[in-house]
């Protein structure tokens, strides 16, 4: 995870390609250069897993898999485009239509997220684990506003929204 970090770092910051996806969501070469890595590398050591990715056409046959990859190579594309370090490459192992292993990798600002199943979660290889608290008063809750707005402890000055698309920026204030 950390060599597909070096790519996007290639990227982050530079001149690069991008388009819209049918759809309209934007993608970028450094999403796709990623994807080529990580689909060349996982598979390449697990031959036997099936792909599944944001940026690849989807191969049914995973479907007949044991096990899955499942891949976004720059999740938060938008931020990644305007040079805020919001961005995380991600990957998880699905076995059985299960989660088991997942990677949340922000590069620019070194932060690796991995979970694996029966073993917790990690920040750098340091334990993280969720709050003790039973208050929402006080909380920062990141979402879009439109799930959370409408929902009363957001519409208190108990309570703090910070809208958001970007997956590291939810994972960052759940860490702290």
């Amino acid at each position: 995870m950390r060599d597909a970090g070096k790519i996007a770092l290639k990227y982050f910051h530079g001149s690069f390609k991008r388009w819209n996806k049918e759809g309209g969501s934007p993608v970028t070469e450094a999403d796709l250069a990623i994807d080529a890595f990580l689909k060349s590398e996982l598979t390449g050591a697990r031959p036997d897993y099936g792909w599944l990715s944001e940026e690849s056409v989807d191969d049914p046959t995973r479907l007949k898999r044991a096990r899955t990859f499942v891949v976004d190579p720059i999740d938060g594309t938008v931020a990644f485009m305007k040079g805020r370090p919001h961005f995380t490459i991600c990957a998880a192992v699905v076995e059985q239509g299960r989660p088991v292993a997942g990677v949340v990798f922000n590069p620019a600002l070194d932060e690796c997220f991995t979970a694996a199943l029966g073993q917790g979660a990690h920040l750098n290889d340091t334990p993280i684990h969720v709050g003790q608290t039973s208050r929402i008063e006080g909380l920062k809750l990141l979402g879009d506003r439109s799930l959370f707005g409408a929902w009363p402890p957001c519409r208190s000055k108990a309570s703090t929204l910070l809208p958001t698309g970007s997956s590291w920026s939810r994972r960052r204030v759940m860490t702290r």
